[in-house]
C-alpha cells in the first residue's frame, strides 16, 4: 500500500466497521431481532440457530478481513520501528509508543519530521491538527496541501467518531480538486452528526452536483426539515404547491437563499425521477423567482408537465412562457400578449404534440413503471393498455397512448371555450388541423370539426391535409375530412396530388389509395431511385478502418431513398424538406470554400494536434445520461488513442460478432475553435429554406460505435470523414430504443424477418455526404469506420418551435 492511500483505506475500514448492522437471529416467534435491542444469547443456543448463508459469508469475509488488516498492521509497524530505530539513529523516536491510537500504523513519508508525521503530528490533539493543517491549506504555493490532508487523516484517525475531523478532511479534499474522494468523508461526517445544518446543505449540494442525487435528496430534505422545523419536507411540499403564490413567502424569511437550494434539489430529484415530488417543487421555485424570472424553468416544467400527460398544467405554462416571449420581443404589452397567445393557444399546443411523444418516449425508457403509472392516473388508462418499454417503445403506441389522454382530459374543448381560435396559424400555414391530421386521431379530429375547423386549410405550399396524411402516414382520419368536404384531387403547388406524393414515397401508397378507395396511378411503386455513386477516390483524411472484418449484410453498398450529385436549395426545399423525403446528398460540401478548409483541418493526425485538449463526454450511446447510463469526460486526445488501441485488439478477433459493444462521442457543441472552419452547406441556405439549426452536435467514434434507432424533429448529418450505414424507418414503424446500435443490429435486426427488414430503408454514406432525416423518422447509425462529423436539428414548418 501506498503511504498516501493507507489513511484513506484504513479510515474507510473503520467506518464501514463502526455501521455494520449486529448479528441478526430470529426468536422463537420468527421475528427478526438486532442492533441495540438484542438480547445476549449463549454460545449453545447460537449454535443451534443457524444463521443465513448471506449472513455467514459476511461475518466469515469481516473476520477474514479483519484478520488480514491485522497482520499488516502488525508488519508495517515492525517496519517503522525499524526504520525509525536503525536507518535513522538520531531520530528522537526511539521505539514503540504503548498507545492504541489508530494512526500508529502508518508509515512515514520522505520530508516528515521524526515525530511520526508532518510537523511531529504524532501526540498532538487533534483540534492542532486541523488549526495546522488549516493553516498549511492557506499557504501559497499548494506543495504542502498533501502534508495538510495528513494531518487532518490523522486527526480522523485518532477520534473517528469526530465529525469535524471527517468534514474537514472532506473539505480539503475538495479544495484540491479530489472530489470523489470527498464524497465518502461527507458521508461519513453527516452520519456522524445528521443535525448539523452546515454538512447537510453544502454536502447535499456536492452530492447533487457530483451525480449522487439519492443521498443529496436525503441531506437536502433533512435539512430543510431541521431548518423550517417541520416532521416531513415531503408533506409540506405537497401542502403548499397548491397554495397561492405569495403564501410561500415564509421560505424565503426562514431559509437563507433558499431559492438556489431549491433549483438544486429540484435538478436531484429530476435525476433520480422523483416525478411528484419534482412537479411540486417546479411550482414552489418559479413562484419564488417569479414568472419573469424564470423564463427557461417556465418552459421546462410546461414540456415536464405535457411528457407526463398533465396536459392542463403543461398547457398553463406554456402559455405563460409564450406570452413572457411576446412581450420580451417587443410585439405588444402583456395584456396584448394575453390575448393573443389565447387565441392561439390550440395551436401552439397541438404543434407540440411531437415534441410530447418525444419526451413521453425518454421518460418510460429511463423510468418504466414510474412514469407508466404517473400517465395511467392522468389519462385514467386501462391497465391493459400497457406496453413493453423495457428497451424500445413504437411511436404508433405512443400515439394512442397520448391521443387517449387528450380525450380524457378533454383539453380541445376546454382551449376554444377558454378563446382558442380553431383557424389560427402559424408563418408556414399551419393550423390545429394540421397538426392534428399528423396525430391521426378520428375522433379529435371530428371534435375539431364540430368547431368549425376548416377541412380545406392548405399550409403556404398548397398542402391539403391528405398530402399531410401521405407525408405521415395517418390513413385514420381521411374518411371524416372527405365526409366534412376535403377534396380528393387538390394539387400543391407544384400541381402534385396526396397519391403523387404517397408515390414518391412509397411506402404509404397503398394504404393511402385504399383509404381513398381508388387505385393507385400507373408505375407509382415502380419508378426508379435517383442513384449517384460515391465521389471517387474515397478520401479517408488517415482515419482508420476497422480492425476486424465486418459483416457483408452492413457494408454492402446500397441506398433504398434517393441519392443526389448535385442539389440546390431550391430544390432540397420542393423535392424533400417541403414532403418530409429523406435523400443523401453526394459531397454536399463541394461548393463551399469555408467546409473544404474544414476537411483539411478534420484529417487525423492535424484533428488530434488541433483539438486534441477539447472535452466531450464518452457515451455507449448518445445522451447515455438521459437513459440512465454513465458517462466519461474524456479529451480528444485520449479518446482518439483509445480507439487507436481498440482498432488493434480488434485485428486479432476472427469474428465482427465478439467485438464489445464500443464507445461514442455524440454531444452539442459551441466550440469556436471545432467550428472555426464550419458553415452550413449552400443545400441547407437558411434564406431559401427557412430552416433554423438552432445547435450543433458533434461526432466521433470507432467502427460499430453509433445511435440507437430513435425519431425527433428533422435533422441533417454531415460525415467529414468515415462510413456509416443509416436505418430509417417511416413514421407508422419507427419506434424509440436505447439498446446500444450494434447490439440490436446483430441480435434483433438482422435475425428479424422480412416484413422487418422491408420496413428499414438502408444507406451508406460517405465523405462529404449529407444525409436529410424527416421529422419524427425513425433512424439508427453503425459507424463502418472511425467516423468524425457534424449534426443539427432544426426547424421547419410544422414545428413546435415555429411560432
Amino acid at each position: 500500500l501506498a503511504p498516501r492511500k493507507a489513511w484513506t483505506i484504513h479510515l474507510n475500514m473503520n467506518v464501514n466497521r463502526r455501521r455494520r448492522p449486529k448479528t441478526h437471529h430470529r426468536d422463537q416467534q420468527g421475528s427478526t431481532r438486532g442492533g441495540a435491542g438484542t438480547e445476549d444469547v449463549s454460545q449453545n443456543s447460537r449454535e443451534k440457530i443457524p444463521c443465513e448463508r448471506e449472513a455467514c459469508d459476511l461475518i466469515e469475509a469481516d473476520w477474514r478481513g479483519l484478520r488480514n488488516a491485522l497482520a499488516v498492521a502488525v508488519v508495517l509497524a515492525i517496519v517503522i520501528i525499524t526504520t525509525y530505530v536503525v536507518v535513522i539513529p538520531g531520530s528522537s523516536y526511539t521505539g514503540p509508543k504503548h498507545s492504541t491510537d489508530d494512526s500508529e500504523g502508518l508509515a512515514p513519508k520522505a520530508g516528515e519530521s521524526k515525530g511520526g508525521g508532518p510537523s511531529g503530528s504524532m501526540g498532538r490533539s487533534c483540534k492542532e491538527l486541523m488549526d495546522e493543517a488549516k493553516r498549511v491549506l492557506d499557504q501559497e504555493p499548494h506543495d504542502s496541501w498533501e502534508d495538510a490532508l495528513d494531518l487532518l487523516a490523522t486527526c480522523a484517525l485518532q477520534e473517528p467518531d469526530n465529525a469535524a475531523s471527517h468534514w474537514n478532511l472532506a473539505v480539503a479534499l475538495v479544495q484540491m480538486g479530489r472530489v470523489e474522494e470527498a464524497i465518502d468523508f461527507i458521508d461519513q461526517a453527516i452520519s456522524l452528526d445528521r443535525e448539523n445544518l452546515e454538512y447537510l446543505k453544502t454536502g447535499g449540494a456536492l452530492l447533487s452536483k457530483n451525480g449522487y442525487h439519492q443521498a443529496a435528496i436525503k441531506c437536502l430534505e433533512l435539512y430543510l426539515e431541521l431548518a423550517l422545523h417541520v416532521p416531513s419536507w415531503e408533506r409540506l411540499l405537497a401542502r403548499i404547491s397548491i397554495q397561492r403564490e405569495d403564501e410561500w413567502m415564509f421560505l424565503e424569511d426562514t431559509v437563507e437563499n433558499i431559492v438556489q437550494l431549491l433549483e438544486v434539489l429540484l435538478m436531484s430529484y429530476l435525476q433520480d425521477q422523483s416525478l411528484i415530488k419534482a412537479g411540486y417543487l417546479y411550482k414552489v421555485v418559479i413562484g419564488l423567482r417569479g414568472f419573469e424570472n424564470s423564463h427557461e424553468l417556465v418552459f421546462s416544467f410546461s414540456q415536464f408537465s405535457i411528457g407526463l400527460s398533465d396536459l392542463s398544467t403543461g398547457i398553463k405554462y406554456l402559455r405563460r412562457h409564450t406570452e413572457h416571449l411576446y412581450v420580451l420581443q417587443g410585439y405588444g404589452d402583456d395584456y396584448q400578449a394575453f390575448e393573443v397567445v389565447t387565441a392561439h393557444s390550440l395551436r401552439l399546443f397541438t404543434a407540440g404534440f411531437d415534441a410530447a411523444i418525444v419526451s413521453i418516449a425518454k421518460n418510460l425508457l429511463l423510468s418504466g413503471q414510474v412514469v407508466w403509472d404517473e400517465l395511467a392516473y392522468n389519462c385514467n388508462l386501462d391497465t391493459n393498455d400497457s406496453f413493453s418499454f423495457l428497451q424500445s417503445v413504437s411511436q404508433s403506441s405512443l400515439r394512442r397512448v397520448f391521443t387517449k389522454c387528450l380525450i380524457q382530459q378533454d383539453v380541445i374543448n376546454h382551449l376554444v371555450q377558454e378563446g382558442a381560435v380553431v383557424y389560427a396559424e402559424n408563418i408556414f400555414g399551419w393550423t390545429p388541423l394540421l397538426h392534428l391530421v399528423a396525430l391521426g386521431s378520428h375522433t379529435l379530429m371530428h371534435q375539431l370539426l364540430r368547431h368549425n375547423a376548416d377541412p380545406q386549410t392548405r399550409t403556404v405550399l398548397g398542402h391539403t391535409s391528405l398530402h399531410v396524411i401521405a407525408m405521415r402516414g395517418s390513413h385514420d382520419v381521411t374518411l371524416p375530412l372527405l365526409q366534412a368536404g376535403l377534396r380528393k384531387g387538390d394539387r400543391d403547388y407544384r400541381n402534385r396530388t396526396a397519391l403523387d406524393v404517397a408515390c414518391l414515397h412509397r411506402w404509404s401508397a397503398e394504404a393511402l389509395a385504399s383509404a381513398l378507395n381508388t387505385q393507385l396511378p400507373h408505375g407509382c411503386l415502380f419508378s426508379p431511385l435517383q442513384y449517384s455513386p460515391p465521389v471517387k477516390p474515397i478520401i479517408q483524411g488517415g482515419w482508420l478502418g476497422s480492425g476486424v472484418v465486418l459483416p457483408s449484410e452492413l457494408t454492402a453498398e446500397r441506398c433504398d431513398f434517393d441519392v443526389v450529385a448535385s442539389l440546390d436549395a431550391n430544390q432540397f426545399l420542393s423535392q424533400y424538406l417541403s414532403l418530409q423525403r429523406p435523400v443523401l446528398v453526394r459531397d454536399a460540401a463541394a461548393g463551399s470554400p469555408d467546409i473544404k478548409a474544414l476537411f483539411h483541418a478534420w484529417q487525423r493526425n492535424r484533428f488530434e494536434q488541433m483539438y486534441g485538449e477539447l472535452q466531450f463526454k464518452e457515451v455507449t450511446i448518445p445522451y447515455a445520461e438521459s437513459f440512465g447510463g454513465g458517462s466519461n469526460l474524456t479529451t480528444v486526445r485520449a479518446f482518439m488513442a483509445g480507439m487507436r488501441s481498440t482498432h488493434q485488439q480488434h485485428k486479432e478477433l476472427d469474428t465482427a460478432y465478439r467485438v464489445a459493444f464500443p464507445t461514442y462521442i455524440f454531444e452539442p457543441t459551441n466550440s469556436e475553435l471545432l467550428l472555426k472552419h464550419f458553415s452550413l452547406p449552400s443545400v441547407l441556405n437558411p434564406n431559401v429554406t427557412h430552416i433554423s439549426s438552432s445547435k450543433f452536435q458533434f461526432y466521433l467514434g470507432p467502427a460499430l460505435s453509433g445511435a440507437p434507432v430513435h425519431f425527433h424533429r428533422s435533422a441533417w448529418n454531415l460525415l467529414v470523414y468515415g462510413e456509416k450505414r443509416w436505418f430509417l424507418f417511416p413514421p407508422n414503424t419507427a419506434f424509440y430504443s436505447k439498446q446500444h446500435v450494434w447490439d440490436w443490429w446483430q441480435n434483433e435486426y438482422i435475425k428479424a424477418s422480412s416484413a422487418i427488414h422491408s420496413r428499414a430503408l438502408e444507406c451508406v454514406q460517405h465523405p462529404g455526404d449529407l444525409v436529410f432525416v424527416p421529422e419524427m423518422w425513425g433512424h439508427g447509425v453503425i459507424n463502418l469506420r472511425e467516423s468524425v462529423g457534424l449534426a443539427s436539428e432544426f426547424v421547419y414548418g410544422s414545428s413546435e418551435f415555429s411560432i
